[in-house]
């Protein structure tokens, strides 16, 4: 038979991966954004409607805009618009107008 009382489990908490990361190094880890004011896991930028480059690589180092909304830095025929059309992966690149109209992103071979 019991006596009567009870005992309460402890209950360990665990900081989240994320959580353990200040505003200046956040956005740098991988996995990682800074998000209303606080780090949290990283899925991706174009949920961030941000206009600036700035603003994007607040949230992780690898997003940049395209003026209306977060692009990942990527290759540079992934980029659709002019705007974010001038690095990716530490390759340059720049709008081509001369094959089409609209213009497409493409990797700089040569500086001019």
């Amino acid at each position: 038979m019991s006596s009567g009382t009870t005992t309460t489990p402890t209950v360990a908490t665990f900081a989240r991966y994320c959580d353990t990361f200040s505003q200046t190094d956040c956005p740098k880890t991988k996995g990682c954004a800074w998000v209303n004011s606080k780090c949290t896991y990283f899925t991706g930028c174009t949920p961030f409607a941000k206009t600036t480059d700035d603003d994007c690589s607040a949230i992780a180092d690898r997003c940049i805009t395209d003026g209306t909304h977060c692009v990942e830095v990527n290759v540079c025929t992934d980029f659709k618009k002019l705007l974010p059309c001038k690095k990716a992966n530490n390759k340059y690149c720049y709008w081509d107008t001369t094959t089409v109209t609209t213009g497409v992103c493409i990797e700089a071979t040569t500086c001019a």
